[in-house]
């Protein structure tokens, strides 16, 4: 018998324990029962770049009210300015320019001095 170590993704191993305990068997039996009969766990399939990008661009805009720039992306995503920029121009998507963003920031700020003057 040989011994491996195992690394799976959180989600995975959640899945193949809940599974597991529905069958009344341990974690290692039923993993061992996967092996053998070439069975897969079905897990949900990561999202690409573009649904990241868009799916962050609405929270985005639902929370702040207009649209997001490429590095506040950025910072949502976790993804490089190169990969965001490549994708925004592939697909089209709509996002601030630098000269959009600072007329908002003036607006905002402009409001705020408004309400507390």
């Amino acid at each position: 018998m040989r011994y491996y170590l195992l690394r799976l993704p959180d989600d995975i191993y959640k899945a193949a324990r809940e599974k597991a305990g529905a069958k009344d068997q341990s974690f290692n039996s039923y993993v061992t029962e996967l092996v053998t009969t070439d069975c897969q766990i079905a897990t949900r399939p990561k999202p690409t770049i573009y649904e990241q990008i868009r799916q962050t661009q609405t929270k985005f805009r639902q929370r702040e009210g207009r649209l997001p720039t490429i590095i506040e992306l950025q910072g949502e995503t976790g993804l490089s300015y190169a990969r965001i920029w490549n994708v925004v121009k592939q697909y089209d998507i709509k996002i601030l320019s630098h000269e959009e963003y600072r007329k908002v920031l003036g607006h905002e700020r402009a409001s705020r001095t408004r309400v507390s003057a």
